[in-house]
């Protein structure tokens, strides 16, 4: 059977006839595309609709593709979305998975009945998480003076958001840029710039986060509800600044209390905006497959960083044959708590980072063991010319 449908902006497929749920499909089955600008993510959900099977995008699937291809094999189709797009999409147990990595999707065990109470999310829910965030509101008092800003960001954009603080420019304006979210807890990450510095936890509730800095003057209150009408603010386009070059390094506990390095990435971005990396891996012990992420924004200037570091794995809970997501992510926001972790402010002198002669490397982020790390794991920011093996052999 050939199967044609076109994808325009934000992707509408035209009708197709319905396969029967117990019809195995064919991944040679001709289809024909025409794509302009269309989300990755909306067509891997429609690719999986017309081959009838559940999708699992990685939530950190973004951007868009234009492409036509005519009487294509689905295989040959999965084929150039992969090499055109960097995002590798395939057909794995029985799912239309797509993802960063190869090894970013997590092999599917039974879930241990000690995890069966924590926070988790089915996996076909992720990616609608991801997506349907509300906007954030976020009431500014500066010298007495109060006011609202309400800020949309993107779906699968860490772009930055302008608020300013005065009619006339004298006062510099406040800068948000969103470079973390995750789905279970409903945990956003939020750096603020400019008028404030410093990084914040937001999270579900009726409660806002506050941040204050007391010497300027400026108290910013950020959360998901709005107690007055709110201006919507603009994201802001910026030149580009400076390269900075951060190196990170992860050391997970062995059960003997020795360490083994699971992760060492080098991050280089400009200032002023934020960079990702990940890795996938499987645990010598269980089998299980996990992810590790972090997250990173640099200062305008240059001079400080603030980051995220989490990890996430997928379990199969037998009591309903369900697969469900499961974070770790540090910090993360407790709606139980009156003063939230916040990310890390970490100084970037103009050498670099640069501790005290003699000082031990200590680690800025922990991950404690849960269902998705079996083990702790540290993560450290790394000296100009200290090497990851260096954290290895301590």
């Amino acid at each position: 059977m050939k199967t044609a449908f076109a994808l325009a902006l934000l992707l509408s497929a035209t009708p197709v006839p319905a396969a029967s749920a117990d019809a195995a499909f064919d991944p040679k089955e001709k289809i024909t595309l025409e794509l302009k600008d269309a989300k990755i993510a909306d067509l891997v959900t429609t690719l999986g609709a017309l081959a009838n099977l559940p999708v699992y995008i990685d939530p950190d699937v973004s951007g868009t593709i234009t492409i036509k291809m005519g009487d294509t094999s689905f295989e040959d189709v999965l084929k150039t979305i992969n090499s055109r797009t960097g995002v590798f999409v395939r057909i794995e147990n029985g799912k239309l998975v797509a993802s960063r990595s190869t090894a970013s999707l997590f092999a599917t065990l039974t879930l241990p009945d000690r995890f069966r109470s924590l926070p988790r999310m089915p996996v076909a829910d992720v990616r609608k998480a991801m997506s349907n965030l509300p906007p954030l509101y976020v009431q500014i008092r500066l010298n007495g003076t109060d006011s609202c800003a309400r800020l949309a960001f993107p779906e699968g954009e860490r772009p930055t958001i302008t608020v300013p603080l005065s009619e006339d420019g004298s006062v510099a304006p406040l800068y948000v840029t969103q470079f973390e979210v995750d789905p279970v807890s409903r945990t956003r990450y939020l750096a603020f710039d400019g008028a404030i510095r410093g990084a914040v936890t937001v999270g579900r509730s009726a409660a806002p986060t506050e941040h204050a800095d007391p010497s300027r003057w400026v108290v910013v209150q950020v959360g998901e509800r709005a107690v007055e009408p709110c201006r919507e603010q603009s994201l802001r386009q910026d030149v580009p600044r400076k390269p900075v070059t951060l190196s990170f390094a992860a050391r997970e506990t062995r059960p003997d209390g020795s360490g083994e390095l699971v992760m060492a990435p080098r991050l280089s971005l400009l200032a002023g905006t934020t960079a990702k990396a990940r890795t996938g891996q499987k645990d010598s012990v269980t089998g299980q497959q996990r992810e590790l992420v972090l997250a990173a924004y640099v200062s305008r200037d240059g001079k400080w960083a603030t980051v995220v570091f989490t990890a996430s794995a997928i379990w199969l809970d037998p009591s309903d044959g369900s697969e469900y997501f499961y974070s770790q992510p540090f910090p993360v926001y407790d709606a139980g708590r009156t003063a939230q972790v916040s990310p890390p402010f970490l100084g970037l002198p103009p050498a670099g980072w640069v501790r005290p002669s003699g000082e031990p490397n200590e680690e800025i982020l922990t991950i404690i063991p849960g269902a998705a790390a079996p083990r702790a794991v540290d993560l450290f920011l790394l000296a100009p010319g200290e090497s990851p093996e260096d954290l290895k052999r301590k």
